[in-house]
Order: structure tokens, then C-alpha cells, then sequence
């Protein structure tokens, strides 16, 4: 037995238990009470305690530079305080990180694990005061962390907002996507992605057109081989120009090809935009030269499948900026090269020369000749081009434009179909053209007469449209959207199946399509969400208004297409008004003989 010398310490109205002095789980004030009382002189202490010293219960501390041994439970009698076992403190996640993030956090989210992020303390839930102290610290740190992360990524923020400046509107905008809202409405994301061949990164080596890939390479060399130039040298001229060729594309399409994923088996982004480039330049160069429906051999492929790359090489994603053509050109003529582009786009226009001609399925070869016109700058792409055939004007009808827009008053004009129309007594004839632009209106007392370039219907031709009309809204290209308000005004002729089939009754509409309710469907939608230019209709909108407005001029117009609408009316009306007169003169010599 010995003896253990202990200041007397003063009671605490809560007593707070001593559990494991060496671990130093102790609460702040038991330990507070304990240091204050051990830091007097110890050895002059007047109260003694019986003890074993060699009991494994005592333990060793050093006060002063001197060991003292002593028991905890000795100690907690000698304080009155319980020294029954207390459970160790226990915690929720929510609880530590309320704590350790200074109350900003209030509740972790589903999922969270607290322990991952501050310690191995409260993987149990059980939280020691040295492991809390440990874990305030770490959880500080990381909290400067992140502030200091927040406050460079706000900098960044900023940064990046004052960098951001809108894109110039040029004539010559970048090859880009198809804007999200055109893509996503219904039933018209197929008319945007190519079945069958991707040309230029946005569909580059995508898995369904693995097909379309071989039959790249296979026409590649088939371009190669009809030229002066080897591979290496055509390829070196791209690897000359990447830089400049690189402009042509938008940084999100950039962007795209250039992911670590995308760059397997090439050193850089330009160097997998040279070659991509390259075979891409080749192959269309091939297909501009030698796709003919009514000569499928000569692309090696069947008739169906050469329907689908001739529709995919004018899509908007799935084209080449025109100096990556000239650069590959079997020669240096310029003209000879825009020559073989428009020829190709004979498949996929309108006839736009002045004497029309008989339209014929494109399945069976046959094909709609348009007028040779001179373009005298140089295309931005292919699709680009078929834009500028496409609204290629007259010089009368340009002129005529030109002054109608000076004089024309804005006052509102209702839209009417091909219904209303025909009950104000308006004829519909198809013009002698087919150009978009040669669209008029002639007004008189007697007749009222609505010209319409004549339309062709089909698969190519509407996602030759929907195409059009994307190019036309980029935001970088700066235009007078011909082809957007072209559509938005035929969509306001055409509203049910019967304005449909009174086209197609005038010459007007040809279509291929399963019905009139299909092609009036696809008209109505294509018109959703696009943005027309007022003043290319407006003089023919205004027209149609005011005649509709003159109800004279409508009793009159609508008598005229009800009465003598086909010649066996004429030759009734005709009929009728003479033996009407026959029959007044009859009257009249009976009642006034002549021999009187």
C-alpha cells in the first residue's frame, strides 16, 4: 500500500467523470479542473489517500518535470463523481459536418459519407476529442481549400465574361452543328444526320457509318488515280494550309475531334484533320464527278445506297469548306471545278430555267435541268451553293423588288391558304420559272391571278429544305433569309390536304409522297420555329390582302371562277345568253310586228 499526495480540489456542481486519462478522453472542463489542481505543488499536499501502486489501473503523468503515479478512479472518488462507465459520444454524419464546416452545412447530401471527407474518426460514428481536434483541422484546411478554389474559379467566371464577344455575321459562316431547338422537333432529326457517308468531324467515325468509311477510301483512290497528283502530294498541300483550313470549322466541332478519345492513333488535332480532311476532299471530289443515277456503276455501289450518299453529301453537318475542293482539284481551273458542283446539284434542285420542263422520278435517272448561271464569288461549301442557284433572280424581277420595297406601306396583312383564296375568286397558275423569287400576284376586276413557282415534294427536296433553312439561321452567317421566308409563305398556302390537292390540280405541287395529308403535314411543320424576312413577300401578301378586302372585286372574281371555271360552263353561259336574247327578240316582234 502506499500513499498518493492530492491537493484538496474543489467539488463541481457537475461532476464530470475521468474515463482514460492516457488517452486523454477527458471533457474540456474535467480536464481544465484536473491541470489546475495538478500544477500546485503535489508534494506538499496534505491529504493522503490508501492506494495500490501497483494496481494496472494507475497510470503515470509528468506534472513539472516530475512522474506522478496515480489511479483515475481514485481520483473520481475523491471528486464524488461517478465513475460508472459512460458510453462514448456518438454523432450523426449531419452532426460532424455541421461542426467542422462552422454550421455553413447544415445537412450532407444522400450518399454522403462524412468519413471519406474529414477522417477515419467517425467511420464508427464515435467521435474522441483528439480525433475531433484532428479532424477540425483537416476539415479547415479544406475548407481555405475551397475557398480558394471558389475565388479562382470565380476570377475564371469572370474571365471567361469578359472574353466572351459575340461571333461577327459574315456571308461565310463555319461549319457547325444543327442549332438543338431545328434539331429536336418531331420526326426531323433524321433529315439532319447522314445514312450513309459522313463527310468533314461532326460525323466522323460514327459505328453505323462504318459502311460508308470503306466506301471513302475505295473512292479516294479511285479520285487519286485520275489525276497528276500523288497521295503524298495532295495530302501535303491540306498539311500546308491546316492552320487556315481549321478556321473554317467552329470551335465546338474542333473541340469534339480533338478529345483524347477521338485523336487514337494521331499525334495531334491537326494532323487527324489533315488526313480526315484529305480522304474526306477526295472522295466527295469522286461523287461530285461521277454520281449519276442513271449510271450507278460508276460509283460501284447500287442505285439505292447512291440515293443516300447524294442525299448526305448536301446535309448541313456533312460539309467541306469549298478551298479544301480547290485545293484537291485535278487542276487549277476554278470554273471547271464549280461546273461539276452545280451539275451534281441537278439532282437535288428545282428547275430554275425559263422554259420548265416535265418532272420525272430521279429514281428512274431522270433529272431536272438547271439554268448554267454564273457565280461569280466562290461558295462557302456545296450546300452553300445550291443556296445561291437556288435564289438566283432575274433582272426585271430583282428590279421590281427593289421598288416595291420603297413604296409599300406596313400595315397588317392576314395570311390566307389556298382555300380562301379560291373562295375570293384568286386563280392559281405555276410560273414560268422555278425560282422561289418569281413569285407575283396580278390584280384586275374581272380576274385575279396568283403565279407560284412550281415545287417538288419528296424525300431530297425536304431535307434539302430543312437544310437550307438551318444553314440560313446560324448565327454567324449573315443573310436575308430567302429560303426561310420561301417556306414560311408556302406553309401559310398550305394548311389541309385540299390546298395540297389544288396545287397539284394547277401544275403547281409535284410530289411523291403517300398523300396530300403528308406533304400539307411536313409543310406545316418544317414552317414551325423559323424566322422569315417580311419584306421578300410582302408586296404579294399586300396584294392579296387589299383585293380580299374590296368585296366587289371578290363577288366578282369568285362569279367568274364559279360560272366559267371549264369551257363546257362557258358554252352553257354562252348557250343560255343567246337564247335568251332569241327569246326577248321573239317577244318583242310579237308584241311590235313588223308589218305594222
Amino acid at each position: 500500500m502506499s500513499e498518493l499526495y492530492i491537493d484538496p480540489l474543489p467539488s463541481s456542481d457537475v461532476p464530470t467523470p475521468v474515463d482514460n486519462a492516457a488517452e486523454d478522453n477527458i471533457d474540456a472542463s474535467g480536464k481544465n479542473s484536473l491541470n489546475q489542481n495538478l500544477g500546485k505543488n503535489v508534494l506538499n499536499s496534505h491529504i493522503v489517500v490508501d492506494a495500490n501502486i501497483a494496481s494496472p489501473e494507475y497510470r503515470q503523468v509528468f506534472v513539472r518535470g516530475k512522474c506522478v503515479k496515480f489511479s483515475p478512479t481514485v481520483i473520481n472518488q475523491y471528486l464524488q463523481r461517478s465513475t460508472d462507465e459512460v458510453a462514448a459520444l456518438k454523432v450523426t454524419d449531419n452532426e460532424v459536418c455541421k461542426v467542422l464546416t462552422g454550421g455553413r452545412i447544415k445537412r450532407l447530401l444522400d450518399g454522403t459519407n462524412v468519413a471519406a471527407g474529414v477522417g477515419t474518426s467517425v467511420q464508427a460514428g464515435v467521435l474522441s476529442r483528439k480525433h475531433m481536434i484532428a479532424d477540425l483541422t483537416e476539415a479547415s484546411r479544406a475548407l481555405e481549400e475551397f475557398q480558394m478554389a471558389s475565388q479562382i474559379t470565380l476570377e475564371q467566371k469572370f474571365k471567361k465574361l469578359l472574353n466572351s464577344k459575340p461571333a461577327p455575321q459574315n456571308s461565310r459562316p463555319k461549319i457547325q452543328r444543327v442549332a438543338e431547338y431545328l434539331r429536336k422537333r418531331e420526326n426531323l432529326e433524321k433529315h439532319y444526320t447522314p445514312k450513309l457517308v459522313s463527310v468533314g468531324p461532326i460525323h466522323h467515325e460514327i459505328a453505323n457509318l462504318k459502311l460508308g468509311e470503306k466506301y471513302k477510301l475505295k473512292w479516294a483512290a479511285q479520285y487519286i488515280e485520275n489525276t497528276s497528283d500523288t497521295e503524298q502530294d495532295l495530302h501535303k498541300k491540306i498539311t500546308d494550309n491546316i492552320v487556315k483550313l481549321k478556321s473554317h470549322f467552329a470551335d465546338d466541332v474542333l473541340a469534339l475531334t480533338g478529345t483524347k478519345e477521338s485523336l487514337e492513333g494521331f499525334t495531334s488535332l491537326e494532323e487527324k484533320l489533315s488526313w480526315m480532311l484529305f480522304v474526306d476532299g477526295c472522295s466527295l471530289l469522286h461523287i461530285l464527278e461521277h454520281a449519276d443515277l442513271r449510271k450507278p456503276e460508276a460509283m460501284n455501289i447500287k442505285v439505292d445506297q447512291l440515293i443516300l450518299v447524294m442525299m448526305d453529301v448536301i446535309l448541313l453537318e456533312n460539309q467541306l469548306p469549298y478551298p479544301v475542293l480547290k485545293l484537291l482539284w485535278k487542276n487549277d481551273n476554278d470554273a471547271e471545278l464549280k461546273e461539276t458542283m452545280k451539275e451534281f446539284l441537278k439532282f437535288h434542285h428545282w428547275d430554275t430555267a425559263d422554259n420548265r420542263q416535265i418532272w420525272r422520278s430521279r429514281i428512274q435517272g431522270h433529272w431536272l435541268s438547271i439554268q448554267n448561271e454564273s457565280v461569280s464569288e466562290s461558295p462557302v461549301h456545296l450546300l452553300d451553293l445550291q443556296r445561291k442557284i437556288f435564289f438566283t433572280k432575274s433582272s426585271s424581277k430583282t428590279e421590281a423588288n427593289k421598288k416595291n420595297q420603297g413604296t409599300n406601306s406596313r400595315e397588317p396583312v392576314t395570311y390566307r391558304n389556298i382555300q380562301d383564296l379560291k373562295a375570293a375568286g384568286i386563280k392559281l397558275e405555276p410560273s414560268a420559272t422555278r425560282r422561289p423569287t418569281d413569285i407575283d400576284f396580278f390584280d384586275g376586276w374581272f380576274a385575279a391571278k396568283l403565279t407560284l413557282s412550281e415545287m417538288v415534294a419528296d424525300e431530297s427536296t425536304i431535307a434539302t429544305f430543312l437544310n437550307l433553312t438551318a444553314y440560313e439561321m446560324c448565327p454567324d452567317f449573315e443573310n436575308d433569309y430567302g429560303v426561310c421566308s420561301f417556306v414560311a409563305f408556302i406553309d401559310s398556302l398550305i394548311d389541309c390536304p385540299e390546298d395540297v390537292r389544288e396545287l397539284r390540280s394547277k401544275g403547281i405541287l409535284h410530289h411523291c409522297l403517300s398523300s396530300d395529308e403528308e406533304v400539307a403535314n411536313i409543310f406545316n411543320l418544317i414552317g414551325k420555329d423559323l424566322v422569315d424576312n417580311t419584306e421578300i413577300y410582302f408586296d404579294v401578301r399586300d396584294k392579296i390582302n387589299k383585293h380580299c378586302c374590296n368585296k366587289y372585286k371578290t363577288l366578282i372574281g369568285l362569279g367568274i371562277n364559279t360560272y366559267f371555271n371549264n369551257p363546257w360552263a362557258c358554252i352553257a353561259f354562252l348557250a343560255a345568253f343567246i337564247a335568251l336574247i332569241l327569246t326577248f327578240v321573239q317577244t318583242w316582234f310579237t308584241i311590235y310586228p313588223a308589218n305594222k
